[in-house]
């Protein structure tokens, strides 16, 4: 049990970093005036 719950945990947090890179993606492509301070 305990195990399966890190592992959903960590499937998770993958997919959260994924979707904010993905997001920082499609700002980047949506504003190509700012550079990667700003967006950070």
């Amino acid at each position: 049990m305990k195990k399966t719950f890190c592992f959903t945990l960590y499937l998770f947090t993958h997919n959260c970093i994924l979707v904010s890179m993905a997001m920082k993606k499609s700002l980047f492509l949506s504003f190509p005036f700012l550079d990667g301070t700003k967006v950070q």
